[in-house]
């Protein structure tokens, strides 16, 4: 006889969002965040053939120009969320400050990845342009 598995009577699970915006993340929601705001941008920047740098194509980098700006503000950015992270709670109080640097970040990344989007998706063809879609 197969028993039935065992459910929390009574008890609801979360909803997204309230996830999402819950005062303390959860441990999946932690590596997350470390994932897409830490290690993937600093792979991408690392590894980029032809955005800010080149690679011996004849020419250089497609926004090389830049390429000191996007590193000093990614860095701003990652530094400023690994503070956030860190000390959330006891900065509370400077919450209106982070997100108004949070969100110049987000407008920050979405011009760099309308502007890179042309080669990106060519890039998309041999799948390391998929980074590409990183800003976005």
């Amino acid at each position: 006889m197969t028993q039935a598995p065992f459910y929390n009577v009574g008890t609801k699970k979360q909803g997204f969002w309230a996830r999402q915006f819950a005062p303390i993340p959860s441990p999946a929601q932690d590596k997350f965040d470390s994932l897409f705001a830490i290690v993937l941008p600093i792979l991408v920047l690392v590894l980029d053939p032809v955005v800010f740098k080149s690679l011996d194509f004849g020419g250089p980098g497609y926004l090389e120009d830049y390429q000191l700006l996007a590193y000093l503000f990614c860095s701003l950015e990652m530094g400023l969320f690994l503070t956030w992270r860190t000390f959330r709670l006891p900065l509370r109080r400077f919450s209106s400050v982070f997100v108004g640097a949070f969100f110049a970040g987000a407008i920050f990344s979405t011009v760099i990845g309308i502007l890179i989007l042309p080669l990106t998706l060519l890039g998309a063809l041999i799948v390391i342009g998929l980074f590409g879609f990183t800003p976005l």
